[in-house]
């Protein structure tokens, strides 16, 4: 008896220890984020924002707010941008390193991106135009389970609690 309840509380630590290296995007039906995209965003940065606010309401019922700002707010938000507009926001540099600013900012490619999934923060930095767009389409099928086929043919999953793992992901297409 006391090795099956010792083997439940082990399993309880791990399950509250995985849970903290989360970002809770929405919790039980409630909005946690909003989305921030630059005031003077370029169409496919408002585009990318909106298929994510989409998504999250087909997936939840709850619609994320989309901000517009030009400094990114400092916490609970997913900042959608392409290269034009950088800016690496204090909050963001615990995961998304120098290092792998510069990898992105040398990266070559209209498909090429960057991901940074903190618990506070989440950076989408597309190269150029379709790396934003496509950086938002990645996340929600990589770590979202969605799946677009086609404008009107997708696959989104029901949830009331949506979060996403903490990582920090470059992303660089073949050519």
């Amino acid at each position: 008896m006391s090795k099956i309840l010792s083997f439940l509380i082990a399993i309880s630590s791990l399950s509250a220890l995985f849970a903290q290296k989360q970002a809770v995007l929405v919790k039980d039906g409630k909005a946690i984020f909003n989305i921030s995209i630059m005031e003077n965003a370029l169409k496919v940065d408002e585009e990318a924002a909106l298929l994510m606010q989409a998504s999250i309401r087909k997936m939840t019922g709850v619609e994320l707010a989309i901000v517009r700002a030009n400094v990114p707010p400092n916490k609970k938000t997913i900042w959608i941008t392409s290269s034009s507009f950088f800016i690496l926001p204090n909050g963001f540099k615990k995961h998304y390193s120098k290092d792998n600013e510069l990898k992105l900012k040398n990266l070559q490619g209209a498909d090429a991106f960057g991901i940074s999934i903190q618990k506070d923060n989440i950076l989408i930095l597309g190269k150029s135009k379709k790396g934003t767009y496509y950086a938002v389409i990645h996340l929600l099928e990589k770590y979202l389970g969605c799946r677009m086929y086609a404008p009107n043919v997708e696959i989104i999953p029901k949830k009331t609690t949506v979060s996403l793992p903490l990582l920090c992901e470059i992303y660089k297409p073949l050519s």
